[in-house]
């Protein structure tokens, strides 16, 4: 009869036990789960910061590369229309 009942007890224990040591394997597991649902979502956005970013660094390259191109056509045009530094006097000599 002790033995039934130590027996028992020892089956009770053992199921106590196990379910606890589910619930802690189910609450882990949920851990994990939101643990890679925030380091999925950290990766995108920063990828999207990333894309966001490079985009506005070649846009300011492009305006830089209009403005270089529209200073040179500027500087051609001057070059062309110059104007004497020491301008003759008139009707004079010089």
């Amino acid at each position: 009869m002790f033995l039934n009942v130590f027996v028992a007890v020892l089956i009770v224990v053992a199921v106590a036990a196990g379910l606890w040591a589910l619930q802690i394997l189910r609450s882990t597991r949920r851990a994990l789960s939101g643990v890679r649902a925030a380091a999925r979502l950290a990766e995108r956005l920063h990828e999207r910061d990333m894309r966001a970013c490079r985009a506005r660094l070649q846009a300011v390259l492009d305006e830089h590369a209009v403005m270089g191109a529209a200073d040179r056509v500027l500087d051609a045009a001057l070059a062309r229309h110059t104007t004497d530094p020491k301008p003759k006097k008139e009707g004079g000599s010089p």
